[in-house]
């Protein structure tokens, strides 16, 4: 079984962030349709996790924080509110 979900977007005013928005009914699937057990090679298992935090953590240098902290500024200053924030508006910044 095939599931296709179309693009919905939320108004531009809209109080969600990027990506939210009210729930549509026809896309909603019911509990019974999801599958009993979840197998193959995306199922994440302990064994695979727990002696390589290099897959699960990530490690914040100096560098990043600034380069974070920049953006944040560049984005307020311009009075850009977080749902607005795309590859666009990331674009405009540099």
């Amino acid at each position: 079984m095939t599931f296709t979900l179309t693009e919905t977007v939320a108004p531009k005013t809209s109080k969600f962030t990027s990506g939210q928005h009210e729930p549509v009914p026809a896309l909603l699937t019911p509990y019974s349709a999801f599958p009993k057990e979840i197998t193959g090679p995306t199922v994440w298992k302990r064994e695979d996790f727990i002696n390589d935090t290099s897959k699960w953590q990530h490690r914040w240098t100096p560098e990043l924080i600034a380069e974070l902290e920049q953006s944040y500024e560049e984005f307020k200053a311009r009075g850009v509110e977080l749902p607005q924030i795309n590859k666009v508006s990331m674009k405009s910044t540099r």
